[in-house]
């Protein structure tokens, strides 16, 4: 460590002082052991126990699914069940206080919608030639995540590239966030007009329908330009997916035996 003696008129003894160099080295130092220490407060700290291990092998496990490590429509239906438990397990979290309330909330709604997403598409019995416009953007923005998912827990890329992933994650899920708002906005006001109508009210449908259609053509253009501003509490997730994805379980599931369906 390099320190410097000043000596000090009228006296014999010296003052040590830091050099320069020394002391940034040194402030730095702390401000990375004080992120280090914030990091595993919000993550590392839920992932000592036990509900966050559980978590940790149903996200890979649906993971397995969605990169085709695993296909079987029989072991992804049973996942159905773990999905349960995986809500009592982020209750408890969020008890516990190793976890916030909005990010046990919106971690559910991931698990949720990752599982939905797979059963609707990746393990349809049927195609689906036609989509309208928001449920064809809706399932893009899925495969996009798990594509990104698939490629963070790979471990091979280039920092650049991780860092690419995880923002485009954030922005996809910013994206469904937006249009789950909208639809549900959509259905609060149909039902407040069906109501009116019941009651004796004029409602101009053809107003309503087209104001629909040009809010949520707005709201798509801007996704497919990114210009959709970040939602933080989707950012706010990005730690957590992030160690989610790049921590495998104890216990892999990928070891399941693989079935590939005829062609």
């Amino acid at each position: 460590m390099d320190v410097g003696v000043e000596q000090t008129h009228g006296s014999s003894g010296g003052r040590v002082t830091w050099a320069t160099p020394t002391l940034s080295a040194c402030l730095l130092l702390l401000l990375l052991l004080a992120l280090g220490v914030s990091a595993r407060a919000d993550v590392g700290q839920a992932a000592e126990t036990a509900e966050w291990q559980r978590l940790l092998t149903l996200w890979h496990a649906v993971l397995d699914h969605s990169c085709n490590a695993v296909y079987s429509p029989t072991l992804f239906q049973k996942l159905a069940a773990d999905l349960d438990k995986a809500e009592e397990d982020l209750r408890v979290l969020a008890d516990q206080g190793l976890l916030s309330a909005g990010v046990a909330v919106d971690l559910r709604s991931l698990f949720h919608g990752r599982y939905e997403y797979l059963k609707d598409y990746h393990y349809a019995k049927h195609s689906r030639v036609r989509l309208s416009a928001s449920a064809a953007s809706r399932c893009a923005a899925w495969w996009i995540i798990e594509l990104q998912l698939a490629l963070l827990r790979d471990g091979s890329a280039d920092r650049d590239l991780v860092e690419a992933a995880k923002s485009n994650i954030g922005y996809q899920l910013t994206f469904l966030h937006y249009l789950e708002k909208f639809e549900s906005e959509v259905a609060r006001r149909r039902k407040q007009f069906m109501d009116g109508e019941k009651e004796g009210k004029s409602v101009d449908w053809n107003a309503f329908e087209a104001d629909c259609q040009r809010r949520r053509n707005s709201l798509l253009d801007a996704y497919r330009q990114r210009k959709l501003p970040r939602a933080r509490s989707k950012d706010a997730l990005l730690p957590y997916i992030f160690a989610l994805t790049t921590t495998r379980p104890a216990v892999s599931v990928g070891a399941a035996p693989q079935t590939i369906p005829p062609l």
